[in-house]
């Protein structure tokens, strides 16, 4: 209710939307989901299914414009994944899912577990395997998503690789320090420097690449 007045207020409706992060493996307790994980004395019995989130999050996407969910479901629970992906056109996005491990990204593909993966350096460890990960997406019909990490240094290579390989999509956090807001000002330099070459991917944000 809140984002969507300010969404008002600033006459951005039909140009912004909202990406929701649920890190819900932070809320996953005995199977299930505890939406009260922060209390230590929430009660079990209160504590909700992967069909009930799912459905809390189809409502939401229903109800507001909302275009993504990221981690919706505990990182092994690959059946609720699945699932939701099957009902929604909404991008569902897995960061904690696969890690940027490739064995997990051969996984996520073959049971279509989202449709839009993140991709982080610093969890790869090379490169090379970012590179490998993006290509077995990109083959099997999924977005990618360049991802910073929390604490990151203040280089911008973040912005050149998001660009070069079209993802259409880069998540480094509100633009409140240095190091996000030096990324985003490289992707600006970026378009700058392309002119009429730069495209803006808009509401095709999974489909550039």
């Amino acid at each position: 209710m809140f984002l969507t007045d300010a969404i008002k207020q600033c006459g951005y409706v039909g140009k912004a939307e909202i990406a929701i992060n649920a890190a819900a493996s932070d809320m996953f307790k005995d199977g299930a989901y505890d939406l009260e994980f922060k209390n230590p004395n929430s009660n079990p019995q209160e504590y909700m299914s992967s069909d009930k989130l799912a459905e809390i999050y189809l409502d939401n996407i229903k109800e507001f414009p909302v275009c993504s969910i990221e981690d919706g479901f505990q990182f092994d629970d690959w059946s609720a994944w699945s699932t939701l992906t099957s009902r929604t056109q909404a991008q569902i996005f897995g960061n904690d899912l696969t890690q940027t491990n490739l064995r997990r990204v051969g996984l996520a593909t073959e049971k279509k577990a989202g449709n839009a993966i993140g991709l982080r350096l610093n969890q790869a460890g090379t490169f090379t395997e970012v590179i490998e990960a993006f290509k077995l997406l990109k083959s099997n019909g999924f977005a990618s998503v360049v991802v910073d990490r929390w604490g990151d240094t203040e280089d911008v290579f973040l912005a050149d690789l998001a660009v070069g390989l079209s993802t259409g999509q880069m998540k480094c956090g509100a633009p409140v320090r240095s190091e996000r807001v030096g990324k985003y000002n490289q992707i600006i330099r970026i378009e700058e420097e392309l002119g009429a070459l730069s495209k803006y991917a808009g509401k095709n944000y999974r489909g550039l690449n």
